[in-house]
């Protein structure tokens, strides 16, 4: 696909800079953009052209913060503690999992970052829903919103980048979802292949 330069160009409250080299592992282009309040923050070419971000945040803060503040909202909804634990693992190095996110590089993007608000409407707009769990599409990719999606956890399970793939008869599938094909216990089979050196026929059939 044609890059489209962005350069100098006005979206809302933000004009591009020029492109930013700080989300290597995006797939999606970012700029770094200055807001008419003197903020500067990146933005993916995504967020910019579908019109998703127009400022560094403070446009939404003026429109949402009476709202927030008379229902509470930041303080009960489920999403504020997955937006709070999404930063820890991605910044806090003292955080549970943080060498599996930050520790490699994965971040999140600065429109989510920034500004809570942002992240509860691209959740509401997306197929968010209680019981379910926020996924990265690509697993070496970061948390924005052209490589996120809400799943079960059954899903977001099979996706663990230390989810074993096994292939048997010409198809590629985690272990765990053969294992509910074939209605076997997950942690026996595990264990008879990693632990005892067993072949995956054997492990399932013997």
């Amino acid at each position: 696909m044609k890059k489209i330069d962005l350069t100098n160009k006005r979206f809302g409250r933000l004009i591009v800079i020029s492109e930013s080299k700080e989300y290597t592992k995006s797939k999606n282009i970012h700029w770094t953009c200055k807001c008419d309040c003197g903020n500067i923050v990146n933005v993916s070419s995504y967020c910019l052209l579908k019109g998703r971000t127009k400022s560094c945040g403070c446009l939404r803060k003026e429109r949402m913060s009476e709202t927030m503040t008379t229902h509470g909202l930041t303080g009960k909804t489920p999403l504020y503690s997955t937006w709070k634990k999404i930063k820890e693992r991605c910044f806090n190095k003292n955080a549970k999992g943080y060498c599996n996110y930050g520790g490699r590089g994965i971040t999140i993007c600065d429109e989510w970052k920034n500004d809570f608000h942002l992240f509860y409407d691209w959740s509401i707009k997306n197929g968010y829903a209680k019981g379910l769990s926020i996924d990265r599409i690509e697993k070496d990719g970061n948390y924005e919103p052209i490589n996120c999606r809400w799943v079960s956890m059954k899903i977001q399970q099979r996706n663990r980048r230390n989810n074993k793939i096994i292939e048997y008869k010409g198809e590629n599938k985690p272990l765990s979802e053969w294992c509910e094909i074939f209605g076997v216990d997950y942690n026996t089979i595990h264990q008879r292949i990693n632990k005892y050196g067993w072949t995956f026929e054997d492990a399932i059939f013997k």
